[in-house]
């Protein structure tokens, strides 16, 4: 997400270096990234108006047709000599030369995100002058709408593995990034459709789950800002398989659509394909929830989160005077070599009891139902990593179990209900 890119009018792979802006921040749309695409599809049009093939041009100016392709495209800047050579050979009139000249320069200036050398610098670039930003998201939320705790949690599950100094860098960057969506003037349509699943998968654990949410809910109060969810009851559609977004920009720029993925990203510019896609992203509108249902589903969801994170902190807390409650209640579950038993429970538990162990010599917070089986057996879970950590209550030293909070959940709520009763 090296700087190369292929002379590709259609698909343009690019390995990355991130940006977002430009140098009067990110306040101004004066992006270079969407300069270049401009004056490229300015000399496109008058290569087309000359009746001039690129090769034709490329043989007139002594350069390759790459190059040609390159400038319109707007993968290369143009100097000052190209577009001097260019509106000599279309014969173009003072004051559209004059306009060439402004695009050249402007796409040759500094972009704020330069210096940080991120691996998705283009995409930025045009992000940052986008008018309409269309985002179909099957796994996370959209990078506009994450919030520092929650992209943290994203760059430290990144393979291979980025250092905490380049980590809050890119941080640093998605916030600035994220000011599009509020600047005065000129702020972008932002529509995001997001599969339930993003939802559901609890990044960076309970806590910022739930502030992740309560953030997008709030930003759906912005007039620019609209995000829907679409549903597991939908069922197949057009998307299954791909995550993108959809760039489009002011006359006479043409839309991008940008996919990302493990082999880097691609950047999608015939006509034909950014219709494709402007279909399917309409598709998924109509089938999503509206955005009352999503708002409604969101508050559900955060809601659940909330009520874990006192069963699943990121942090250890200090020592819970006994007695305290937390909301587990009424089972208990055995750890024999390294298998999962579950009895029910005949005397009364109404929560748990949170006490700091010192003879696993971990710093990790252990919690216990008050009250056990007559064997005292019972389990004692933990937080450790944004997950739960489970093991025996009469064996501090055996093997410890791992469980996402919304895992662990689950299996409460299926002991809760007696499922699990034919093992006992």
């Amino acid at each position: 997400m090296s700087n190369a890119v292929t002379p590709h009018l259609g698909v343009v792979l690019m390995p990355v270096v991130r940006s977002g802006g430009e140098s009067t921040g990110v306040a101004g749309v004066r992006s270079p990234t969407v300069r270049r695409r401009e004056l490229g599809a300015l000399l496109r049009a008058l290569r087309t108006e000359a009746g001039m093939t690129v090769e034709q041009v490329a043989e007139a100016l002594l350069c390759s047709p790459s190059k040609v392709s390159r400038l319109e495209t707007g993968q290369r800047g143009a100097s000052a000599r190209d577009i001097r050579d260019l509106s000599n050979l279309y014969r173009v009139a003072d004051a559209t030369r004059e306009h060439l000249d402004t695009l050249a320069r402007e796409g040759r200036g500094p972009a704020w995100w330069q210096p940080y050398e991120l691996p998705y610098a283009t995409y930025v670039g045009l992000e940052a002058a986008a008018v309409s930003i269309s985002d179909f998201e099957p796994g996370v939320f959209p990078g506009l709408l994450q919030t520092p705790a929650y992209a943290r949690a994203i760059h430290e599950g990144a393979m291979p593995r980025l250092s905490p100094a380049v980590i809050d860098q890119r941080i640093e960057v998605r916030q600035t990034r994220q000011q599009i969506l509020t600047r005065a003037e000129d702020a972008p349509e932002f529509w995001a459709v997001l599969d339930e699943a993003v939802l559901h998968r609890a990044v960076g654990g309970p806590a910022v789950m739930s502030v992740q949410i309560d953030h997008v809910m709030e930003e759906c109060q912005l007039p620019n800002v609209m995000v829907q969810i679409l549903a597991f009851g939908a069922g197949a559609h057009p998307a299954l398989d791909s995550t993108f977004t959809l760039l489009e920009f002011a006359d006479p720029v043409p839309g991008v659509v940008y996919v990302e993925g493990l082999v880097g990203q691609v950047y999608l510019e015939r006509p034909q394909d950014v219709y494709r896609y402007r279909q399917v992203f309409d598709r998924l509108r109509k089938i999503s929830l509206g955005r009352e249902e999503s708002i409604e589903l969101m508050i559900k969801k955060s809601a659940l989160y909330k009520s874990h994170r006192g069963l699943c902190r990121t942090r250890p807390s200090a020592r819970v005077a006994a007695g305290q409650r937390a909301g587990v209640r009424g089972f208990c579950i055995t750890l024999n070599d390294s298998a999962l038993r579950l009895r029910r429970q005949c005397s009364r538990s109404e929560g748990i009891v949170m006490y700091e162990t010192g003879s696993s010599g971990r710093d990790l917070v252990w919690c216990k139902a008050q009250s056990s089986v007559g064997d005292g057996a019972c389990v004692e879970l933990a937080p450790t990593d944004g997950m739960v950590a489970v093991r025996d209550s009469k064996d501090p030293d055996g093997p410890v179990l791992r469980y996402t909070a919304a895992e662990w959940h689950a299996f409460l709520d299926g002991a809760k209900k007696g499922e699990f009763d034919h093992l006992v």
